[in-house]
């Protein structure tokens, strides 16, 4: 089995995670970004780029808000739950959806709890359809020739995919781990969620009941971080959706207030440190200085370009998908059609043309990466070294 290389560096990378605030001492960890390729249109390879874990940052809250933000998901909804219970202790049910409100609490943003990663580079339509379907998805490689996911991985399957993610994952997921030191990794769903955060497959696993007349659906291990240095909880919850998820105010009052009980006995009471709900109101002493927010605004404007670049890659991507589907029937229209002269020629002709505008932003792109990749380093830098975060 010849992986390409391109697939292996994206898989062994944060790509697929959400992002939000690297410094966070919690992190959430789903299965993949929500939303899900459209097997009927090839996945562009040439966007498919590694992200490490230093990309993850968000630099302001709107940045977090439109990475993650669905209106009207059930799990952005709940997962700002889970983190208000993280933060309370327990669940008072204050639940509100305003960002700006989150991100003084310290839910979110730059000096926020989330931080949202996910176990899958490749976000697919729901997990019965990426089981039932994978044949069905394709790539589209960077001379514009279109191949099946399955033969450019060379992957058969799903399943067979998922081993190789969580295989291949777990050596980067487990280093961040240990070099950062979470206090908290919550994980959403059923996954080989020890596996992929590099714990022990002989660790005795705890358990939580997050209904009192209910099954115990919640799992939790205490991973080792090295000799000397503090522990880290993994907490396994179903999925925060559905009718047998974690939905219900009072899951997360339980969950979390078990949660609580055992990082205080193992860190301490204060065990969130500047995150904790009595030091929200310090967020003040914590803004950027004006150089820091030019950086940040050159960094977003940046950012927003390259959004633009890549929806519109995706647009002549989606012309192009029209050419391959009339392609095949377009040899015999023609000879079947006395007075169609000359457009088999039109016919290359044009898909010439998308392949060129497909490129057409190739180098402002990389010159874009290249700058925000330099600016984000001064920051994170900066931070650090402050000590802000």
């Amino acid at each position: 089995m010849a992986i390409p290389k391109k697939f292996q560096d994206l898989v062994k990378s944060f790509y697929g995670c959400t992002g939000g605030n690297i410094f966070s001492p919690v992190w959430l960890c789903g299965l993949e970004w929500g939303g899900g390729y459209d097997a009927s249109e090839p996945i562009l390879v040439d966007g498919l780029k590694p992200n490490y874990f230093d990309d993850l940052h968000c630099f302001t809250v709107n940045e977090f808000r439109d990475s993650f933000w669905a209106p009207g998901s059930a799990f952005c909804r709940n997962v700002i739950k889970i983190l208000m219970a993280t933060q309370e202790g327990t669940y008072s049910g204050s639940y509100t959806s305003n960002f700006d409100d989150l991100s003084k609490r310290k839910i979110v943003g730059p000096y926020g709890l989330a931080l949202i990663l996910n176990t899958f580079p490749i976000s697919m339509k729901g997990r019965n359809v990426a089981t039932k379907s994978w044949d069905e998805y394709k790539v589209r490689l960077e001379d514009g020739s279109v191949k099946s996911l399955k033969d450019w991985s060379e992957l058969s399957s799903f399943y067979e995919y998922s081993d190789y993610v969580i295989n291949n994952r777990s050596a980067i997921f487990t280093q961040e781990r240990i070099k950062r030191l979470p206090r908290l990794i919550v994980c959403f769903g059923n996954e080989k969620y020890l596996k992929l955060w590099g714990g022990d497959s002989k660790l005795a696993a705890g358990h939580i009941r997050s209904l009192d007349n209910g099954e115990s659906d919640c799992s939790f291990y205490w991973l080792s971080n090295g000799e000397g240095k503090p522990r880290t909880l993994l907490l396994i919850t179903p999925f925060p959706s559905g009718p047998y998820g974690l939905t219900k105010d009072i899951q997360f009052k339980n969950v979390f207030e078990k949660v609580n009980e055992l990082c205080v006995a193992e860190f301490g009471s204060n065990w969130l440190g500047q995150y904790a709900l009595s030091e929200v109101e310090d967020l003040g002493q914590s803004q950027d200085s004006e150089s820091v927010q030019s950086d940040i605004k050159t960094f977003g404007n940046n950012a927003t370009m390259l959004k633009q670049i890549s929806d519109y890659k995706w647009s002549v991507n989606k012309q192009l998908t029209a050419m391959d589907n009339i392609s095949e029937s377009f040899s015999t229209v023609l000879s079947f059609n006395a007075n169609t002269e000359g457009y088999e020629e039109i016919f290359q002709n044009y898909q010439v043309n998308l392949m060129r505008d497909l490129h057409k932003f190739d180098e402002l792109e990389r010159k874009l990466m290249e700058t925000n990749k330099e600016i984000r380093s001064q920051l994170l830098s900066i931070r650090r070294t402050e000590n802000k975060l």
